[in-house]
């Protein structure tokens, strides 16, 4: 039967574009699927286990390296290239390695790293690559397709892979099943695709939200003010945040509207109230001695986020629940008609660029 291959293509963004397309016309030259991964940053924990589990459903594993060590993941301290190079190690999948002949010297300014502590981290990378037997080096990214088929030929005699056949010519289930699997897996990567495009989106769309929004400052409440029973919606002048009565003062702040929206999403990944998502977004750094916000601050005219949320919205960032009838009923604004969430792009976004 005639195979085909998956191949998983690990490197840096930014600096191996062109490296990346010879190697992926290389591939597909010679009947394999390139599963370029690298080109949806490895933000967080949760996708890089989907990583993961593309790179042990591939056949092969290439990782170019030039001279960018990549971004570091905050708790390994290693670059998301290197963890993906150590779990297909770690995992068995054959591995092809093509490295910069001397990026130290060849390459400058945005294409090598900076700093002498990157430019460790990279040597060390290196190291650790051209201890396999399958090691290539290259200087241009057109002297790539070659390399990248010669070592193809080369391990597929010494490693041969199982591979992937025309479902015609499959004779079990068993193949049928994992054919299948394969284009659930080919959707599910074009899902995160378009939801990586949309994240990336984000700061642009919070950029162009203009004007200001004004906030009025909510001191912790002190002596018999203190009992939350005071915090209760029919007590003016007082709220509730963390189970304290937080009392209305006279100072008010305008901030930009792009920064609100910043910080009432991180708000959002606690609660589907605005007030609530207002009063965790701005609580004060500063606390007493029992570790509660001194201050908070709340929105002093809703009218004033009407087009904010309209924008946050039609951009799929925030969604509107209609889960209080009650408000719905008394509202005289849009955005207090509703409860509001992040939708999962909105969620994925906030939490890696959580506000200072």
């Amino acid at each position: 039967m005639d195979k085909r291959y998956q191949v998983f293509i690990s490197s840096t963004s930014k600096d191996l574009q062109n490296a990346r397309q010879e190697v992926s016309q290389a591939l597909l030259r010679s009947d394999c699927f390139p599963a370029q991964m690298e080109l949806w940053p490895a933000a967080d924990e949760e996708q890089f286990e989907f990583i993961k589990q593309i790179i042990r459903q591939c056949d092969y594993y290439i990782v170019i390296s030039a001279g960018m060590y990549g971004s570091i993941h905050p708790q390994t301290g290693l670059s998301y290239t290197e963890m993906e190079f150590d779990y297909a190690r770690e995992v068995g999948i054959p591995t092809i390695r093509l490295l910069h002949k001397d990026p130290f010297k060849l390459l400058k300014g945005s294409q090598i790293e900076a700093s002498d502590g990157a430019r460790e981290k990279l040597k060390s990378f290196r190291g650790k690559l051209m201890e396999g037997r399958l090691c290539a080096f290259w200087e241009s990214p057109t002297e790539l397709g070659r390399e990248v088929i010669f070592s193809l030929t080369d391990i597929k005699q010494r490693r041969p892979a199982q591979g992937w056949v025309k479902a015609n010519e499959v004779a079990s289930s068993e193949a049928l099943v994992e054919i299948a699997d394969l284009r659930r897996q080919l959707s599910e990567s074009k899902l995160h695709q378009a939801e990586r495009s949309r994240s990336a989106d984000i700061p642009k769309v919070l950029d162009n939200i203009s004007g200001k929004v004004t906030l009025f400052q909510c001191d912790l409440a002190e002596g018999e003010e203190q009992d939350p029973v005071y915090a209760e919606t029919y007590q003016t002048g007082f709220h509730n945040f963390l189970g304290k009565a937080y009392k209305e003062t006279s100072v008010q702040i305008e901030v930009e509207a792009s920064e609100f929206a910043h910080k009432i999403l991180f708000g959002f990944l606690f609660t589907d109230d605005l007030k609530g998502a207002t009063l965790r977004a701005f609580a004060s750094n500063e606390t007493d001695p029992a570790g509660n916000p001194v201050k908070v601050f709340m929105c002093a005219r809703a009218a004033e986020l009407q087009d904010m949320f309209m924008k946050l919205e039609s951009e799929g960032i925030v969604k509107a629940n209609n889960r209080d009838p009650i408000s719905m009923a008394f509202a005289t604004e849009y955005v207090d008609s509703y409860r509001w969430e992040l939708t999962g792009v909105g969620r994925e976004w906030i939490l890696a660029n959580k506000p200072a």
